[in-house]
């Protein structure tokens, strides 16, 4: 299938795809609360930076699942970087 105009015909009279180097595009729809369920059940261990999900992923360990902490994936998180 020929993918749709990327720039608008107004704008150069002709319809011209941009390359964008990608194979493929996949589109998931995903409910917004699951979306929220799943990013509000993560923990990280700050020794290890393994990030776990208390619903789906908990640690086995209860050393582990005692020192976890909030997990933040905010630009800037020191941990990340």
């Amino acid at each position: 299938m020929t993918p749709p105009c990327l720039v608008d015909e107004a704008e150069t009279g002709q319809c011209v795809a941009i390359a964008s180097g990608l194979d493929g595009v996949i589109i998931l729809e995903t409910p917004q609360e699951e979306c929220l369920r799943r990013a509000t059940g993560r923990k990280v261990d700050p020794n290890t930076h393994q990030v776990y999900h208390m619903q789906t992923n908990p640690p086995e360990d209860p050393k582990v699942l005692e020192r976890l902490q909030d997990y933040s994936d905010q630009a800037g998180n020191p941990e990340r970087m």
